[in-house]
């Protein structure tokens, strides 16, 4: 079996990565516990929306 080893970042290295335009302004990605992850949308869509209506009234 094959192992993969995984690379961590920490914040300055991060901020390197914007800074020379290895991650771009415009993309959605965020820093947690030392990985690159992409960020949810920020308007999900409509059928998910409604997903989420449904389940907050079934808990009330």
């Amino acid at each position: 079996m094959t192992q993969t080893r995984v690379r961590l970042w920490n914040v300055d290295e991060y901020h390197r990565m914007l800074e020379t335009g290895i991650i771009t302004a415009d993309e959605r990605v965020e820093l947690i516990n030392g990985q690159v992850i992409p960020m949810s949308a920020k308007n999900p869509p409509m059928q998910q929306q409604r997903c989420v209506r449904l389940i907050i009234s079934s808990v009330r």
